[in-house]
């Protein structure tokens, strides 16, 4: 695609530095274009990512902060295009037996099995909400051809006494001036160099799913209801969250539901999904049996959960949430299940010639939906600060010992964003450390509650 109408003239020499980036999600490719769009030269940078084309895992939502929207759009990306607003926050929790418990005005229905009564508060915050796979289109659209690669599985990397190397299972060696790692969380780079550096489980985990508005008609079986259980299901009026950020803060478990756009880039708009992430303990035992045989990546994609979990999860919902919100979870066909964990903030660059960005290096639980937005700012502040060392002819080690400033300056901001989201994890979680005995999927037997008796 022609990106010239966004890339400056800026003059670097033919010798300038020569970076790869590994990883081709959200941080590697902001970084890419913002080294585009300051002008540097196409031939100098290459993002390789390990998985073949087409292979983009399930549309998750995302939350794009202010920051995040306008450095989106100096790259050309069409954030109004395919995001919704949802600028109001709406909070649900539970308060004292003489409250108040408007649920009607809510389009919501509490019906048995959940009687503590709740309570609502509203605030403005500035939020537009899209999807995992429409920004990566956009990202992707924005890119000349030939900067992303993809089938580059990263065998090794190291630093030698000449710079970075990096070696992939189809037998191709680079030699780069700079190696970015925005590989996510499970970094193979950060994991071939800092070998005993592994995130830190959070005790919990999030089951995530996405809803088509149309799946809310009365009546409907949930896929994975157990054989001669009654179809009635609690109604929920979907209209009303369709440009709200609802968050319930229940006793030990938080669900969050938004609206993201039904529909492919650049396509008309056919609707909204309901998107929603709902967090619940579990102990390390408990989170491998989850996990099964996805306990290593963490991560579980659509339609990879166990019937058995599956079940499980809606027989938990049914406990900890309100009927109406438990209702959201069974309507989804493919609901899917990430890991929590923190990384270590303090190791952007991990060795002469090799740096981290986004997940690969101090990522956070999604309280605070600061996942891709921290990717792409730290895609852009290290663009920014390559740029502006790109005509100094530094190589590898001269070129790490001045973005140290950048790394120092990163590592700060993401430690207090970490110790923020911890705090804001304990108060909303119940939980302080991870191996806390709250427990509903290692504990919870009743998988044969009909529907009826919500």
């Amino acid at each position: 695609m022609d990106t010239s109408a966004t890339i400056n003239e800026t003059a670097f020499p033919s010798n300038s530095p020569s970076i790869v980036i590994v990883g081709g999600s959200i941080a590697g490719l902001v970084t890419a274009l913002r080294l585009l769009r300051a002008g540097y030269p196409q031939n100098k940078i290459v993002v390789l990512e390990r998985t073949q084309p087409g292979a983009i895992r399930q549309s998750g939502g995302l939350t794009l902060h202010e920051p995040t929207v306008l450095a989106l759009e100096e790259l050309g990306i069409p954030v109004q295009n395919l995001s919704v607003s949802a600028h109001t926050m709406r909070t649900v929790r539970p308060v004292g037996t003489d409250a108040q418990d408007p649920w009607e005005p809510y389009g919501l229905e509490r019906r048995r099995g959940y009687t503590t009564p709740l309570e609502f508060s509203d605030r403005y915050q500035y939020r537009q909400e899209t999807t995992w796979g429409l920004l990566y289109r956009a990202l992707q659209a924005r890119l000349p051809g030939g900067v992303l690669r993809h089938g580059w599985n990263l065998v090794d990397v190291r630093a030698t006494p000449k710079g970075p190397a990096a070696q992939f299972s189809n037998g191709q060696t680079v030699y780069p001036d700079l190696i970015v790692a925005a590989d996510g969380v499970n970094s193979s780079v950060r994991g071939a160099i800092d070998h005993g550096l592994a995130p830190e489980y959070a005790g919990y985990v999030a089951f995530r799913g996405v809803v088509p508005m149309e799946a809310f008609v009365p009546r409907q079986r949930w896929p994975y209801m157990p054989s001669g259980s009654p179809v009635a299901l609690p109604p929920i009026n979907p209209d009303v969250l369709l440009d709200t950020f609802t968050v319930f803060n229940g006793k030990n478990c938080n669900f969050v539901v938004y609206p993201v756009p039904q529909k492919e880039f650049n396509d008309k708009p056919s609707g909204y999904d309901l998107n929603w992430n709902f967090f619940t303990h579990a102990t390390p035992k408990t989170c491998n049996s989850l996990f099964g045989p996805y306990a290593n990546s963490g991560f579980v994609p659509p339609g990879g959960l166990s019937p058995q979990v599956a079940t499980q999860l809606y027989g938990v919902a049914r406990q900890l949430l309100p009927a109406s919100f438990a209702h959201i979870i069974g309507q989804t066909i493919r609901p899917y299940l990430s890991k929590l964990s923190y990384g270590q903030p303090n190791h952007f660059v991990l060795a002469p010639g090799i740096v981290c960005i986004g997940d690969a290096v101090g990522n956070v639980p999604p309280h605070n939906g600061m996942g891709a937005n921290k990717a792409v700012l730290d895609a852009v502040t290290l663009a920014d600060a390559f740029v502006g060392l790109a005509d100094q002819g530094l190589r590898a080690l001269e070129l790490t010992e001045h973005l140290r400033p950048w790394a120092d300056q990163q590592s700060r901001r993401v430690h207090g964003l970490q110790e923020f989201v911890r705090s804001l994890g304990t108060k909303m979680m119940g939980i302080s450390n991870p191996s806390c005995p709250i427990d509903p999927f290692g504990t919870h037997t009743d998988l044969t509650l009909p529907f009826g008796a919500l």
